[in-house]
């Protein structure tokens, strides 16, 4: 495949004057290596029903993965929760820092595999979920290996469509779901100079549309010009007379003469802003709907492959290799207005460029040096972003692309009208690295060896905390004079006259800089003892960078001293507002740490040992330990950038200014939404940073593997494996300044009190990333493969696993942080999965078994079925109860268990489930500890983590289609894709909160379920 990787591969070698070629040989069994898992090969990416043509579902059909999520794999964690997981394609590495382990962007039903080749470029996918060796970092593994030119030219055109018309609806809701999806493209590779130089490209363009209608209430032309008169008519939900009178705050408190605002009070922004919304008639009763509007959904993406191979001579090869891909969505939608007002859209250019040189030194050496680049940036543009808005607000000067409006929401009052200006989603990131990856592979006798060095620089940014134009919002406080929420106790007329509820501004330099450098050294020795027994032995060093704000805009809350620590040299950076609390800050250096706030970690050596025993030609024992080092993710350090003392985020409000004393009804308008750059809760900022405990950890996989695999004959093979790991330093937030148990709320706890938080100039929410989690997997998997033979192949897979793990967040983190109570299972692995996918090509036709001549073999031939589908067990369900009323203060609690709880579903019908799904009386609200105290907190609750389960889901999905050769060339197949064909709806989880009033109603349906859909297809082959 000409790359740095090695799948299911035989390396030949011969004499200098010989090639060294490395190439695909499928076989029933593997009986080498300690590795689990499976490949993927182009029979499968070609004619298996993958709904948006993304290779994330045929990964999903490994043994243990559930059915739509690639974030729990074998049981494996990395700091962001998901699984520990390395994908690269052809040698070069997709997913660092990445937030989620597979690399991919969220859209509209579907997720964008942005950074891996389109299906088309795939010649082999294969997939790790235990034993990887030592040239791997992560304990899974995902790797892709692009198709490369041959000296004959072939290609392919394809188009696949679906409609919103030709499918069901959801199971919860009352209409289809309307929308128009094409995707069409095509692949192309040959020779550019025969047996020296070749192509390989391919585009996949991705064209969804999409409608939502939803109902408004917008104002009156009366209204927009404040005549409020129609407010006196309110009636509440039984028909009775509910005036309402907004109140003027510069006249006593006054209601306005006949609810009319003079126009000249009118805020020149909300004039502004009324231009976006059309004039609406007064609805039949003043609270009702009086406009319908409709939103567009647009999901326009594309990504192109190039791959060039050449070959210098027999020795020296090169291949260069560019994934570029466009994301342009229109997706996300909250404002209630036409046009594009409350819109948001995703624009960005992703490149991942990489470049391979392979050299023969001798007969049994070769040396390859591989290059990446890597750049995925990421941007939610608000609607008109790049408008400047004509009337000036203090403090605020935003710059295209993320200029515009503030984001204004209209909070709920008596006529009903709503977030009309929300236009809240907001991000910006640059995320981009450079990789050097140089391997020699030598063979010594019976010893394959592998040695590797990988450099890697990267930066990863991230935006403000809050949009540039600011988020304001209005209340509604009917006619109370003294409201503290509520200029006027109406929040449209509080909107009309530019008084906000409450103001989210961010004052400062934009954008934080982290920046990581990793490096890592591995050794792999393969010993074929004898024909029966093979050893394999790795070692591995990694060194990974800490990700440090290049700048030196960062903090942490650092809890040795109490105080925030910043970067050394850093004070001259620190926002005006802060200067006065410089006595709370602490450099880096002084505390006895680098710039990245944590000691590095030097000593990563870590094994991979594995072994694999032919007993006979058919059966091999294979088996396999290792220790991985989890690199660490951008999740770990985000919250250490755009934070104060650096960046003033003024969240302010009309409550906090007046207890401030702040004259709020003359300067605290939409024009001024810091009240005169006021400094009123900058100190809160100070109280809630998170840090690290000094000695962070790398976080570490230990994972084994024992295996029998036994060849059955007929390209059939058949393997039972146990697979197990601990994860140990997983990431967790101990609350160190939270309480120790106690009957009053931490918080109320007086400065003298022995059991006060620590720090009383720190929040009790202030954590510190502690890597004291743990995690502990075992499972059992058995898997049935057919390798394509004479028209078949079929995979067939079972597991039953169960992974438990401490809980993200410490429930009493100041007198047992890693108490047994936060131990329990991980939702997302449910303990039973069983995979099947097949294709198969009907034995009738020219050349089949049957119907081989005459009409009926045209009319009959060349007809194939496949398909894919998962049936799974239910996730962990956890009872809780509400936030805020743990005896620490430090999170969630849970429900007291006071039966079993579980229903036998037997029987019952799905409306009944959906209803009920268990029994409900089961559980309760855990008692106040002291009901009499000041603030009284609820003991933790009984019930366990994990203790019922959720609904089964099970999805199946499948392909009918017809070949038709053209000619000798040119192949036509015709494909019609049935997704969930007989309509089965699979429920969501259950309510677990036993305060809610829908506590154990099930309202939406599973996540992963898509109902009946079908999707045409033509593909021409030449």
């Amino acid at each position: 495949m000409n790359s740095s990787l090695t799948l299911d591969a035989v390396l030949e070698v011969g004499s200098v004057a010989e090639s060294v070629t490395v190439q695909e040989r499928p076989v029933a069994i593997e009986t080498e290596s300690a590795a689990i898992g499976n490949s993927r090969y182009e029979v499968q990416l070609k004619n298996l029903p993958v709904i948006v043509r993304e290779i994330q579902t045929l990964v999903g059909q490994t043994a243990g993965v559930p059915a739509g999520s690639t974030d729990v794999v074998g049981g494996t964690f990395n700091q962001g929760g998901r699984s520990a997981m390395q994908v690269t394609a052809d040698g070069a590495q997709v997913n660092p820092f990445q937030t989620t382990g597979w690399p991919a962007i969220d859209g509209i039903d579907r997720r964008a595999d942005l950074n891996i080749p389109s299906i088309d470029a795939i010649a082999e996918v294969r997939f790790t979920s235990s034993g990887g060796n030592a040239e791997y970092v992560e304990p899974t593994q995902v790797i892709v290996a692009s198709k490369a030119g041959t000296n004959d030219l072939h290609g392919s055109v394809f188009e696949f469509y679906r409609s919103g018309g030709m499918g069901a609806r959801r199971w919860e809701s009352p209409n289809r779901q309307s929308f128009v999806r094409h995707q069409f493209g095509g692949a192309l590779g040959g020779p550019v100079r025969k047996d020296k130089t070749f192509f390989f490209g391919s585009a996949d363009i991705f064209r969804h549309s999409a409608g939502l209608a939803l109902n408004a209430r917008y104002p009156t032309a009366a209204e927009r010009t404040g005549d409020l008169s129609s407010y006196l008519l309110r009636t509440d939900a039984q028909g009775r007379p509910a005036p309402v009178t907004p109140l003027d705050p510069l006249n006593n408190a006054q209601p306005f003469p006949g609810n009319m605002i003079p126009v000249s009070r009118i805020s020149p922004v909300s004039l502004e802003l009324l231009k976006s919304i059309p004039a609406a008639p007064l609805p039949g009763r003043v609270s009702d709907f009086n406009a319908a509007y409709f939103k567009p959904q647009l999901d326009n993406s594309e990504k192109y492959d190039l791959r060039v191979d050449h070959n210098f001579s027999q020795r020296d090869k090169i291949f260069a290799k560019a994934v570029i891909a466009h994301l342009d969505q229109a997706s996300r939608y909250s404002g209630n207005v036409p046009g594009p007002m409350g819109a948001t859209t995703k624009n960005q250019w992703n490149h991942v460029l990489s470049t391979n040189y392979t050299r023969i030194l001798d007969p049994s050496t070769i040396a390859v040096l591989q290059f990446t680049y890597r750049n995925m940036p990421f941007q939610n543009i608000p609607s008109l972003g790049d408008t400047r808005f004509p009337v000036p607000i203090k403090d605020l000067a935003p710059e295209p692309p993320f200029a515009g409006p503030p984001a204004i929401a209209v909070g709920s009052n008596a006529v009903g009208i709503g977030p009309l200006f929300d236009r809240l989603l907001f991000n910006y990131s640059s995320d981009y690295n450079y990789t050097v990856d140089p391997t020699l592979s030598r063979i010594i006798g019976n010893h394959s060896f592998k040695a590797g060095f990988t450099w890697l620089w990267g930066v990863k940014t991230t935006e403000l905390a809050s949009p540039p134009y600011g988020r304001f919002t209005t209340a509604s406080d009917f006619n109370n004079a003294r409201s503290t929420t509520s200029a006027t106790g109406d929040a449209f007329a509080d909107f009309l006259l530019g008084y906000p509820s409450t103001t989210d501004v961010t004052i400062g330099e934009r954008g934080g800089f982290h920046e990581k450098r990793n490096w890592s050294l591995f050794l792999q020795d393969d010993w074929k003892v004898n024909p029966r027994l093979t050893l394999n032995f790795g070692l591995r060093y990694d060194n990974f960078g800490l990700f440090e704000e290049r700048n030196g805009r960062a903090a942490v809350g650092d809890f040795a001293s109490g105080k925030v620590m910043i970067p050394t040299g850093s004070a001259p950076l620190i926002h005006p507002v802060f200067q006065p609390f410089a006595s709370s800050f602490i450099e880096a250096s002084d505390a006895g740490v680098p710039n990245t706030f944590i000691k590095p970690n030097a000593y990563d050596f870590v094994p991979r040992l594995g072994a694999a025993y032919r007993l006979r030609s058919d059966l091999v024992l294979r088996g396999g330990f290792g220790i991985y080092n989890v690199d660490y993710t951008i999740n770990e350090f985000r919250n250490s950038i755009n934070v104060a003392p650096f960046i003033r985020r003024a969240q302010l409000s009309r409550s906090l200014l007046i207890s401030q004393r702040v004259d709020v009804n003359r300067i605290y308008t939409f024009q001024n939404p810091t009240a005169d750059s006021s400094a009123a809760g900058a100190d809160t900022q100070l109280t809630t940073l998170d840090g690290f405990f000094p000695g962070y950890p790398t976080m570490k996989t230990y994972s084994w593997n024992a295996t029998v695999e036994k060849d059955l004959a007929r390209q059939f093979g058949f393997r039972v494996t146990y697979a197990g790991n601990l994860g140990r330093n997983l990431s967790r937030t101990v609350r160190v300044n939270a309480c120790p148990p106690g009957p009053t709320e931490c918080l109320a706890r007086a400065a003298n009190d022995p059991d006060r938080r620590q720090w009383t100039n720190f929040s009790i929410n202030m954590g510190q990333r502690a890597g004291d989690g743990t995690s502990n997997y075992h499972g059992f998997e058995a898997e049935l493969t057919r390798r394509f033979s004479s028209g078949l192949f079929f995979n067939v897979n079972y597991s039953y696993a169960r992974v438990f793990r401490l809980d993200p967040s410490a429930s009493d983190p100041v007198t047992n942080p890693k108490s047994h109570y936060d131990y329990g299972p991980v939702p997302a692995q449910p303990p039973h999965i069983f995979h099947w996918n097949y294709v198969y090509e009907l034995p009738f036709g020219r050349g089949k078994r049957f119907v081989a001549a005459g009409l009926a073999s045209w009319i009959l031939g060349n007809w194939e079925i496949s398909g894919l589908g998962t049936w799974q067990s239910g996730a962990a369900l956890t009872i809780t109860s509400p936030n805020g009323q743990t005896p620490t203060g430090a999170g969630g609690n849970r429900a007291d268990r006071i039966a079993d709880g579980r229903l036998d579903q037997s029987g019952r019908s799905r409306g009944e489930k959906a209803f009920r799904w268990f029994d409900t009386a089961a559980f309760r609200q855990p008692d106040f500890l002291d009901a009499g105290a000041r603030r009284p907190t609820r003991r933790f609750g009984a019930s366990a983590n994990g203790v019922l389960y959720g609904p089964r889901f099970l999805t199946y999905d499948m392909t009918v289609q017809k070949v038709v050769p053209v000619s000798e060339k040119y192949r036509l197949q015709l494909r019609v894709e049935l997704f969930n064909p007989f309509n089965v709806p699979m429920l969501g989880n259950p309510d677990t909160n036993v305060t809610s009033s829908n506590f154990g109603r099930i309202r939406t349906s599973n996540s992963a379920y898509t109902p009946r859909n079908v999707q045409l297809g033509a593909r021409l082959d030449f």
